[in-house]
């Protein structure tokens, strides 16, 4: 079920519940919270299943949008690891990383299936990432950020679409990239509210 919950994630969150929780806890319970991110989730790929369980069609479209090495359909770990030489990050940050591409997949999803091209990722030394603040290179740090690109999608509706992602770190709207991180999944960095940035300010 933790599975399941890791690849649905970026379905938690309705846009018509400000009150939401904004992420979906991957604890392998089969709670309301999952039932839900489980019907956003067939509802937004139009499977035959709507019933939030995650029966036969849904574990193979779940698959589908996994590839062989453990990364996702339309996101590699060359996108997410580049910063490493050699792409050989194993352990908690390529878990991280891979988390983060179920979520980008949902953005895709949620886009109209556009190409979402990846900025930035994981940076080993990251305390400051262009004009990102010391928090977000915290996150690229361990592999639980992106900075991303969609091309031809108005700017604003990067943001709104990644609102419902899972998302609990969103960079200013004012950029030619819009950065997503997984903040209040990782407490241990001490980043323990959710930041949503707006206009040109970084908070």
């Amino acid at each position: 079920m933790r599975e399941a919950q890791i690849r649905v994630a970026g379905w938690a969150r309705d846009p018509g519940d400000p009150a939401a929780p904004p992420f979906l806890p991957i604890t392998g319970v089969y709670g309301p919270e999952t039932v839900r991110a489980v019907r956003r989730f067939q509802e937004g790929y139009q499977i035959r299943e709507r019933d939030g369980r995650v029966g036969p069609a849904t574990w193979h479209l779940l698959d589908l949008l996994t590839r062989p090495d453990g990364s996702t359909a339309h996101f590699a770990w060359t996108e997410l690891l580049r910063a490493d030489p050699g792409h050989r990050v194993t352990g908690e940050i390529r878990e991280n990383a891979r988390r983060l591409m179920y979520k980008l997949e949902a953005l895709r999803r949620k886009l109209g299936d556009v190409e979402v091209f990846v900025k930035a990722g994981f940076a080993a030394d990251a305390a400051h990432i262009g004009e990102t603040v010391i928090s977000d290179g915290r996150m690229h740090a361990i592999g639980a950020a992106a900075d991303i690109t969609a091309y031809g999608v108005p700017r604003p509706r990067w943001y709104q679409a990644a609102l419902t992602c899972g998302f609990t770190g969103l960079g200013p709207i004012d950029r030619h990239w819009q950065h997503c991180d997984s903040r209040l999944e990782h407490p241990v960095e001490g980043l323990t509210v959710p930041w949503f940035a707006s206009g040109g300010g970084n908070g």
